[in-house]
């Protein structure tokens, strides 16, 4: 918002009477979206949200005050996205759209995307690093680092690319690679994504998340808690396997179980002895994919993701749909 435009809301908030406070969830300028994905998170904590406003409100200069922030710490998040459907089948046809192209956009936005941070630090030995890599139904393998992506669009006058542009370019990519090939396994497909994602960053991986609907919210909850190591280890370089849902969570037949392609690259973490862990750090909702992977930045961002009793075999130890 611009200056004037701030001056205006302060004038019509006295107007109507209504508080206004101001708020800084972090250090990182993001998209609009982003930044409701982690309201939306701190919202879904009315205990922490409450007291947090309850405090501005008795206090206006308090939000002025000077906060101390610890030393950041590199960190980087790998998401690996199973996608259920061939990777023919991606378009940038309108009429051939459905919400797995939708959560496919949403996921790229959120994942490469980071707006000043990319540019400010992302460059130094504390800075941030996102990886992104898709596993198609057809075995077919598309990985996206964030400079070369964004950097190709921005190039081509699509620094905020729409939908449609986003789409256009992940099919060039994929037909750059070729037709998928055949006798390919679940197994050794899943070993060689995640070695290749572990070699990726000069930071190895300390623990897999599993994102899946329903299960744990102890992410948040560590989060907001402020026992620091009594809430567990911090882990600086993760990777987050998320299976896109067909339908929305919002509906019942959208719950669905992970398929066999998301447990059995949770079980290559676990061979090369990488910690696993099934969390939710966000309510089941229409944006749950792109959401996860906003907060777990968030997390990431304020060198606060921690994680208590991770094992090797957590994430396989519920019983996984097909």
């Amino acid at each position: 918002m611009t200056s004037q435009e701030n001056r205006t809301l302060e004038k019509v908030c006295k107007a109507l009477n209504i508080p206004l406070v101001g708020v800084r969830f972090g250090t990182v300028v993001e998209f609009t979206s982003k930044i409701l994905s982690v309201l939306a998170l701190h919202h879904s904590h009315p205990q922490i949200m409450r007291y947090a406003m309850t405090r501005l409100l008795s206090d206006p200069g308090s939000n002025a005050q000077a906060v101390i922030v610890p030393p950041r710490r590199a960190t980087c998040l790998h998401i690996i996205c199973t996608v259920p459907m061939d990777s023919v089948r991606l378009s940038a046809d309108l009429g051939q759209r459905d919400r797995i192209h939708w959560c496919i956009v949403r996921v790229v936005v959120c994942g490469l995307w980071r707006s000043k941070l990319a540019s400010s630090d992302a460059s130094s030995t504390l800075g941030h690093i996102n990886t992104l890599t898709f596993v198609f139904d057809d075995g077919v393998v598309l990985r996206l680092s964030e400079g070369e992506f964004v950097s190709k669009l921005a190039s081509q006058h699509q620094a905020a690319p729409s939908e449609h542009q986003i789409l256009s370019a992940l099919r060039e990519l994929l037909d750059a690679q070729g037709p998928p090939t055949d006798g390919w396994s679940n197994k050794a497909l899943s070993n060689k994504v995640v070695e290749q994602t572990n070699h990726s960053s000069s930071l190895p991986a300390t623990l897999t998340i599993s994102l899946s609907p329903g299960t744990s919210d102890s992410l948040s909850s560590n989060f907001y808690s402020g026992k620091g190591s009594a809430d567990g280890i911090m882990h600086d370089a993760v990777i987050a396997i998320l299976d896109i849902q067909k339908t929305n969570l919002d509906t019942l037949e959208g719950r669905r179980k992970n398929r066999k392609i998301h447990t059995s690259i949770l079980r290559a973490s676990e061979k090369l002895n990488i910690p696993t862990f099934a969390a939710s750090p966000v309510l089941n909702a229409g944006d749950y994919e792109a959401a996860s992977i906003t907060c777990l930045q968030h997390f990431l961002y304020q060198n606060r993701l921690l994680v208590k009793n991770a094992s090797a075999t957590s994430g396989t130890k519920r019983k996984q749909g097909d």
